[in-house]
């Protein structure tokens, strides 16, 4: 019984992810017109955007930009994270965190991934680790094995990206230059050389 009503989540899950890259791909609705703007103005392509599902999510008079994380494959969606956006035009609601990840209480079967392991099979060169979303999706789009931290910190996941980090000949840190960033630059670079 258990193992049916966690299919069935995860089918309703999909849905929501598909309706969510439907309606931002779906230009006669004003939220989604000014959310491609919005990523077009950060360089994020429509291809890219119809590959990773990227979509759009309402509630109410707030939206948020919906960015799934992939398996390796690219086929399967682990997770999301969003991004509030100013869709009112008179500035954005600092209580509302810029970045929220997937509500637990919603999808209680999805597990906090890392963000970028369908990069992973574009050889052993480089890897760009970054802090933002937007960031590694740039990077992905330009063809880098990339895996991001969504904001600032890899946490329980920081053995598995050393692990995997050593596999490259090259790692790039693409971090903010405000204070966090720097010191997560440090604190990750210290974890590569060890």
């Amino acid at each position: 019984e258990k193992i049916r009503v966690q299919k069935s989540q995860i089918a309703e899950f999909m849905k929501d992810i598909d309706r969510w890259h439907d309606d931002l791909m779906t230009p006669k609705k004003p939220m989604s017109v000014r959310a491609l703007q919005y990523l077009h103005s950060r360089r994020i392509t429509d291809e890219t955007i119809k590959k990773l599902k990227i979509g759009v999510m309402t509630s109410g008079p707030k939206c948020r930009i919906i960015v799934p994380y992939q398996d390796e494959s690219g086929k399967k969606v682990l997770y999301f994270n969003s991004r509030r956006y100013d869709w009112s035009g008179h500035g954005e609601d600092e209580d509302e965190p810029k970045y929220m990840k997937a509500s637990h209480e919603k999808y209680p079967f999805l597990k906090n991934s890392l963000w970028g392991l369908h990069t992973l099979d574009r050889g052993k060169k480089i890897l760009v680790l970054t802090e933002g979303t937007f960031d590694a999706l740039v990077f992905d789009q330009e063809g880098y094995s990339v895996l991001a931290t969504n904001g600032g910190d890899f946490g329980k996941f920081m053995p598995q990206v050393i692990e995997r980090a050593k596999d490259y000949q090259k790692v790039f840190l693409a971090f903010d230059n405000d204070q966090a960033g720097r010191d997560f630059a440090f604190k990750v670079a210290g974890a590569l050389v060890k």
